[in-house]
C-alpha cells in the first residue's frame, strides 16, 4: 500500500496584512513602516540573509527604479520562506503592490524586530545628523562657493 507524503505545516503570519489590531500590537514598529520604510526593510533582510550588510544590499536594489517593483515582493518571500509561513508569490505581488508599508510591517514583526528599539534607533540617527548642523553657517559657505564659482567662469571667459 502506498503512503500518502507526509506534508509539512506551515505557519501563518504572526498579523494579517491589513489588520488595525496588528499595528496595535506594535504601534511603533507600525509608524517606522510607515515613516521610514526602507529601515525596517532593510534590517529584516538581514535577519533573513543572517550576514551583515543584506539590508544595504536590499536598500541598493529597492532604490533602483523598475527593479524596485520586483524587490518588494521577492523579499516578502524570503521573510515568508525564513519564517516557514504559507503563502503564494501571486499573493506577494499583490501585497506589495496594494499596500507596500503594510507589507513592509508584516514582514518587519514576523522577522522578530522590537518597533520600541527601532524608533530609538531611528531618532538616533536622525539626532546625529542633525547634530552641529548650523544652517546659517550652510548658508554662508553656498554664498561663498557661488562668488568663486561666479569669479572663476569670469576668468575664463
Amino acid at each position: 500500500m502506498h503512503e500518502k507524503p507526509t506534508k509539512i505545516k506551515m505557519g501563518n503570519w504572526k498579523v494579517g496584512l491589513i489588520s488595525p489590531k496588528g499595528c496595535f500590537d506594535d504601534i511603533a514598529l507600525c509608524l517606522c513602516a510607515y515613516l521610514v520604510p526602507f529601515h525596517v526593510y532593510g534590517l529584516a533582510a538581514e535577519d533573513f540573509g543572517k550576514r551583515k550588510g543584506d539590508g544595504v544590499r536590499c536598500l541598493t536594489v529597492s532604490s533602483i527604479p523598475i527593479i524596485s517593483y520586483c524587490a518588494l515582493p521577492c523579499w516578502r518571500r524570503k521573510v515568508r520562506d525564513a519564517h516557514s509561513v504559507d503563502s503564494n508569490f501571486i499573493f506577494d505581488i499583490l501585497a506589495s503592490y496594494c499596500c507596500p508599508c503594510c507589507t513592509i510591517y508584516q514582514g518587519g514583526l514576523e522577522s522578530g524586530l522590537d518597533g520600541k528599539d527601532e524608533f530609538n534607533r531611528v531618532v538616533e540617527m536622525i539626532t546625529s545628523a542633525v547634530k552641529g548642523f548650523d544652517p546659517k553657517a550652510e548658508a554662508s559657505k553656498a554664498k561663498a562657493d557661488a562668488k568663486d564659482s561666479a569669479k572663476e567662469e569670469m576668468s575664463r571667459a
